[in-house]
């Protein structure tokens, strides 16, 4: 799944490197972004976003995983990718707090699965939110996903939270494309 950078009208979407740990760690350091995301530690610190980019790297080397920093003038802002898992290709993605409610993850998810649409034969996506996670099922939505029937409970910080899990076919996001 090597690629070059995806650009957009307002982002390029890129491989990371050791020097965007800093970004990576000041946007995902926050309670209100954190909390959306499954089993990262708390408190995150830069030695945390310097072990996911060095796993970013190896799964870029073997061609294993789609994952993209998410870059706008500010710098990486977020992160997206696709990667095995659970059986199949699974989208993940994180935004950081400035940078919600203007567009951006639609517009970088976009081009993302595009490009994996356009570079795999594979006809399906995978993906999920918690089930509170409006701001992300709004995301999907747009995408094209669908919710599943089924539910998944997932235990953070002590808390049972429920998640839904979703799915993408080819055909839906050509078509919501076009």
């Amino acid at each position: 799944m090597i690629s070059p950078n995806l650009r957009t009208k307002r982002l390029t979407l890129r491989p990371l490197t050791m020097s965007d740990a800093d970004d990576i760690c000041r946007n995902i350091a926050n309670p209100n972004v954190i909390d959306w995301l499954a089993d990262l530690p708390w408190p995150y610190q830069k030695s945390h976003a310097e072990s996911f980019i060095a796993h970013t790297e190896q799964q870029l080397a073997a061609a294993s995983a789609l994952i993209r920093g998410i870059v706008h003038d500010d710098g990486v802002i977020g992160v997206a990718g696709i990667e095995p898992r659970y059986g199949a290709p699974f989208l993940g993605y994180w935004l950081g707090e400035a940078y919600w409610n203007k567009g951006y993850m639609t517009e970088a998810l976009t081009a993302l699965i595009a490009h994996y649409f356009a570079t795999t034969k594979n006809d399906s996506l995978t993906s999920g939110m918690y089930a509170d996670n409006t701001a992300s099922r709004r995301v999907q939505q747009k995408l094209g996903f669908v919710e599943l029937d089924q539910q998944w409970e997932h235990c953070k910080r002590g808390e049972s939270v429920f998640g839904i899990a979703t799915r993408l076919e080819r055909s839906r996001f050509q078509v919501r494309q076009s």
